[in-house]
């Protein structure tokens, strides 16, 4: 099970998305915070597989973070969550490649499919990684 954490400024917005995802098997919740600027120091040091992470935020907006994470290579995945369905957020959010834009009150198989998408993203990463590398091939003389 893959690490993961809740930015949103709304302790109740946290529980509630805790509630909707028990019970899977793809990620543990680890952490919560409730603004931009220790949520993103938090990703930077400890790097979790994904962050559930709310568009508006105080310190620094969810949006803001997908993009200082992508400037610096890390590599956590994102899912947005967020009460507004405007096409303008979910398109920068995608911009900055988030695997996900789920809005609040949350569905649990609107947040289990973005959540089975990072997983197959975080599950080929891994073999990618743990592949072992080939020596370089000798040619022979019958290859010749």
């Amino acid at each position: 099970m893959f690490q993961a954490i809740v930015i949103d400024d709304e302790k109740w917005v946290v529980k509630s998305l805790i509630a909707t995802i028990k019970n899977q098997e793809f990620f543990e919740i680890t952490e919560e915070f409730y603004d931009g600027l220790s949520g993103l120091e938090y990703i930077r040091t400890h790097q979790p597989a994904l962050a559930f992470v709310d568009v508006r935020l105080p310190g620094m907006s969810g949006l803001d973070i997908l993009q200082a994470a992508n400037a610096e290579s890390l590599r956590t995945l994102f899912i947005i969550i967020s009460s507004y369905a405007e096409f303008a957020y979910a398109q920068k959010a995608m911009l900055h490649n988030a695997v996900g834009y789920c809005l609040k009150p949350f569905s649990r198989s609107e947040l289990i499919d973005s959540m089975q998408k990072a997983y197959n993203i975080l599950q080929e990463q891994t073999s990618i990684l743990s592949a072992p590398e080939l020596p370089p091939r000798i040619p022979t003389y019958a290859s010749i």
